[in-house]
């Protein structure tokens, strides 16, 4: 049961893909169709009783390219109908023969559902048994009708003719150059779904073809130019477009340095103009420093020495009371942390005392 059940599978999966194509065949527009159609001409020869009818099948197209009996023209007959084949045929096409019905034997015969995957053996075997033919005599075809899993049965449609009856059809299309790839019944559409009618002796069929055919190729070939063109032209778009204005992007590169160059001058010359400023508002001016000492200090004291650091200011001299300097510098705005780097001593010269005092300068507000 499993065999049956993955046999069903497979053969819906088989008519959801035909399906598939055959919807998006009937969406492609038509010269596409017929692009991928050139290499696959089919050349029906459709055989009546007293005449045979030529069809060239190219695409969605069909073409009546003449009529002939097959089996009575004389060779001058043949040989002109083929001229004019020759006339309408620029590609080889495949050649499908389509004897008249009455050249057929039809049958529907049942068998097990589980010798589905080798029906052609088994046919092949039980043909003799099946129809009233002399052995190696019956050229079969099939298609299958219908499944019956519960009672585990396969339908099958049987076409059978007598190499005796295909030869003549066969030797006068040689005669026209032609060898058929298929011998079909008239019911056949021809199309892939076909392929089990097909009475054609086995040694002379064509080839199998293989699943890299020439369509196959041709649509990969398309796909592959239009996904390089997709993704090339765009960049050789882009690059051209890049190479006409790399000439403006570089000069405007080279106006932007210089720009940049000005910049960081003027940049730096501002920061150097700033730090001038920051450090000027930072300490007082000696000028400033000296205004105030003269205005603090008594005139009963003058400076001998004075030494001005970053931020301090070291002054040493004589005053009648040295003690008394400290507080009146802590009174000014300029100095803080006023204090005596060495112990005050007496002058016995002059009577004064001798001070050296240390002052922190103040910052001042700008």
């Amino acid at each position: 049961m499993e065999i049956i059940e993955r046999q069903q599978g497979m053969q819906q999966l088989k008519a959801a893909w035909h399906w598939w194509l055959a919807e998006l065949s009937a969406l492609a527009p038509k010269p596409l169709i017929d692009f991928f159609a050139t290499g696959t001409a089919i050349l029906r020869v459709q055989a009546v009783s007293g005449a045979s009818r030529f069809v060239l099948r190219t695409g969605q197209d069909e073409q009546t390219l003449g009529e002939i009996d097959l089996l009575q023209a004389s060779p001058d007959e043949l040989q002109a109908f083929a001229r004019q084949l020759g006339e309408h045929l620029t590609l080889r096409p495949q050649v499908q023969l389509a004897p008249p019905a009455e050249a057929f034997l039809e049958r529907e015969a049942y068998l097990p559902l589980t010798v589905e995957a080798n029906l052609p053996t088994v046919l092949r075997f039980e043909i003799d048994r099946l129809m009233p033919f002399g052995k190696g005599d019956a050229l079969f075809g099939y298609r299958v009708l219908q499944r019956h899993p519960e009672e585990e049965k396969l339908a099958v449609e049987l076409y059978v003719i007598s190499r005796q009856q295909l030869a003549p059809y066969l030797d006068r299309l040689s005669a026209l150059g032609l060898a058929p790839e298929a011998v079909l019944p008239p019911s056949a559409t021809g199309t892939r779904d076909d392929a089990t009618l097909n009475l054609l002796p086995e040694a002379q069929r064509a080839p199998a073809e293989p699943y890299w055919n020439r369509e196959v190729w041709r649509a990969f070939l398309l796909a592959m130019v239009l996904a390089v063109a997709t993704l090339a032209l765009p960049a050789w778009y882009y690059e051209r477009s890049i190479g006409s204005i790399q000439p403006e992007i570089e000069q405007k590169r080279a106006d932007a340095d210089r720009v940049a160059e000005k910049r960081g001058l003027v940049l730096s010359q501002l920061l150097a103009r700033q730090a001038i400023a920051a450090r000027k508002n930072e300490a007082p001016g000696k000028l400033e420093l000296l205004l105030a000492l003269t205005r603090v200090l008594p005139d009963n004291t003058w400076v001998s020495r004075l030494h001005m650091e970053r931020k301090k200011l070291v002054l040493s001299g004589e005053s009648d009371k040295a003690s008394d300097l400290i507080g009146l510098l802590e009174q000014s705005d300029y100095f803080r942390d006023v204090q005596f780097r060495s112990p005050i001593t007496s002058n016995p010269r002059t009577g004064s005392e001798r001070y050296e005092i240390e002052v922190d300068l103040a910052e001042m507000a700008p």
